[in-house]
């Protein structure tokens, strides 16, 4: 699943700028998305839109700590540096002083961060006349057809969403990788087709229950030059040009599924949160050869928090991926091997939040 902040396609990991406290609004959008974001987006994304700078002075800081003996310290400032001119900026340090991976080469620990900082800013020009800039780059050729349902009852409590589509792909860009770069080549064409279906539902004034279902199926129509990378019995890969039709298309699982429930209760003195969350994904391929392969997989996260009255003090207690699932963000095949890197098994930890 492509990640996108703020209309910007992220094409490696950089988790630490997913974890920035300037995000305003996370969408997890499921199935093809080509039609508004081209070619990294036929197996669904998360766009990321952070928040834009304010004409008055504030900000937040946090403070956190989990296993593998991970701390983070994090803050977040706006405001005016001119009438018709704000900025802010947002900055994350972490240190995670034990691997959680072994690197079976010499024994030392793999997957451990010494020191990750992130940095990033915007700034707002605000003119007396609206000004607006718009780019627009043409990678491929699509006909889409979708049909759907938006449905609201029970007074508003009760949301049902769902579409089906049909995505006809022509010269559609595909990913390999290239002396340690990710390069693009196209000439293929494609079909997808499914359906997308969401559910919210306010149970009681705190419940909320919502759940999701994602179909696809996808393959490759027309691709007689695909990049072919074969496992050889001594190591490396053999890389050839082969016929790719009837192939899945890369990062687009046959079906996804999600839920969640969200409750908040008031307390004495201030308000309760608490947050379930389960994901399942059939599991999807890399590459146009289909050869490496992310196997089905479910991660469970859950949060428990302490919101104070005026809103300005946070406590949390969460842990992710409790289901301790082996996902990879990336398998990616070379003529000397094959790499691969993952995310993060089970972790959990405190955090502490502050607004000003």
């Amino acid at each position: 699943m492509s990640v996108y902040v703020d209309g910007v396609y992220l094409a490696s990991g950089a988790a630490s700028l997913r974890t920035l406290n300037n995000i305003a609004q996370v969408d997890v959008l499921k199935g093809p998305q080509g039609t508004l974001f081209g070619r990294n987006a036929t197996g669904g994304l998360i766009n990321i839109t952070t928040r834009d700078p304010q004409s008055t002075f504030g900000g937040e800081a946090n403070l956190g700590y989990g296993n593998y003996q991970t701390a983070v310290v994090g803050g977040y400032l706006t405001g005016p540096l001119s009438e018709q001119l704000t900025a802010d900026l947002a900055l994350r340090v972490s240190t995670q002083g034990q691997g959680y991976g072994t690197n079976l080469f010499n024994g030392e620990d793999a997957y451990r961060t010494v020191r990750d900082l992130a940095v990033r800013s915007k700034w707002r020009w605000t003119p007396g006349s609206s000004t607006s800039l718009s780019l627009i780059f043409d990678y491929e050729e699509l006909d889409a057809y979708e049909i759907g349902l938006k449905t609201e009852f029970l007074d508003h409590r009760i949301r049902w969403n769902t579409a089906a589509y049909y995505y006809d792909y022509k010269n559609i860009q595909v990913g390999h990788f290239v002396l340690g770069q990710i390069g693009y080549y196209n000439g293929a064409a494609a079909k997808i087709y499914g359906l997308d279906s969401d559910f919210e539902a306010l149970i009681t004034r705190g419940l909320t229950i919502t759940a999701g279902v994602s179909l696809i199926h996808d393959r490759f129509t027309n691709f007689p030059n695909a990049v072919i990378f074969t496992p050889q019995p001594f190591g490396g890969n053999a890389i050839t040009n082969g016929s790719a039709n009837g192939n899945h298309l890369p990062l687009a699982p046959d079906a996804t599924f999600n839920a969640s429930i969200d409750y908040r209760h008031s307390l004495p003195v201030g308000e309760l949160s608490l947050n379930i969350s389960d994901s399942y994904s059939t599991g999807y391929v890399f590459a146009p050869d289909n050869i490496l392969r992310q196997p089905s997989y479910n991660l469970v996260n859950s949060a428990i928090s302490w919101i104070a009255p005026d809103d300005r003090f946070t406590a949390s207690v969460w842990g992710k991926n409790l289901s301790n699932e082996i996902v990879a963000n990336a398998l990616l095949s070379s003529a000397i091997g094959s790499l691969a890197t993952y995310q993060a098994p089970r972790t959990f930890g405190v955090s502490v939040t502050v607004k000003f």
